[in-house]
């Protein structure tokens, strides 16, 4: 498994020139993994409104669960501050846009990402390994996935 971090001290990924259609990539990653034959859970720290996490659910394959970690309401464990929102607006968001069937893939964990433990996320995924996982908060969080005991819980590509 290869952990990427990207962290953007001094401007933002909109000063950046280029195009990057986040869509089109996680559908491209979940159809790489499938023609090598990783299947598995999709999570994501920091859902937010749920755009990007909209996508992931969008891509999954029907049953598989995909969590969606957030402190939501609780802002005071929010380290940048950054989030203000609600399981209410992120969930209404969703059901905006998928049917009910599709709805039931949503896996829910309020709090803060920092204290969950690799067993309570094995719980969540219904005991598959993470295909797909997508960490967007602050840097330490993204630094963080990179020593948490999680590592045997993600899905790798078999060299060949």
């Amino acid at each position: 498994m290869v952990f990427v971090g990207i962290s953007f001290l001094s401007m933002s990924p909109s000063d950046v020139p280029g195009f990057f259609y986040a869509e089109a990539a996680v559908r491209h990653i979940l159809t790489v993994q499938k023609e090598q034959g990783i299947e598995g859970a999709l999570a994501e720290i920091g859902v937010h409104h749920g755009k990007s996490f909209a996508t992931m659910l969008d891509a999954s394959a029907s049953g598989v669960p995909v969590v969606a970690i957030d402190v939501f309401e609780d802002q005071h464990l929010n380290y940048d501050r950054s989030g203000n929102t609600t399981q209410d607006i992120f969930l209404s968001n969703l059901r905006n846009v998928f049917t009910a069937s599709r709805l039931q893939q949503i896996v829910m964990h309020k709090g803060d990402s920092m204290e969950l433990k690799s067993s309570k996320l094995l719980r969540l995924t219904r005991h598959l390994k993470v295909a797909l996982f997508s960490v967007d908060g602050v840097t330490h969080t993204a630094v963080q996935c990179q020593t948490w005991t999680w590592r045997s819980l993600f899905c790798t590509i078999k060299a060949s």
